[in-house]
């Protein structure tokens, strides 16, 4: 079994992190915790900072892939098969009762010949 904590930690400057025995040998300081980096300002944990009304969005999304997947006389049933998810969870999206990733909402504008940011231009 060897000793871990003789070996240099990839990233960090002799010196820094280091027990003051051993500053600059690139040890790692097991004796501290490691402290959390700082949030930047742009993170706000103000709850009321971006205000969106998440029913609102979802129901205009869903409403573009109905009104897209009308216009292109595909069943639900159908998308939902090229999509690789159920009708019953496509639905769900279609009604505003689900919010779909990016990756599953770039798979359904895909399969309706657009593009995911077409899906969402109502959103206000």
């Amino acid at each position: 079994m060897t000793d871990t904590t003789d070996r240099a930690v990839p990233g960090l400057r002799a010196g820094h992190g280091t027990h003051s025995s051993s500053v600059g040998s690139g040890k790692l300081d097991t004796t501290q915790p490691p402290t959390a980096p700082e949030r930047p300002e742009s993170m706000s944990s103000d709850p009321s900072a971006i205000s969106v009304d998440e029913t609102a969005v979802m129901t205009a999304v869903g409403a573009a892939i109905i009104a897209r997947r009308t216009e292109l006389k595909i069943s639900q049933q159908a998308l939902a098969r090229t999509v690789g998810t159920s009708r019953t969870f496509l639905r769900g999206i279609e009604a505003g009762e689900r919010a779909p990733t990016v990756v599953t909402l770039t798979r359904i504008a895909r399969a309706l010949h657009t593009t995911p940011s077409a899906l969402i231009t109502t959103i206000r």
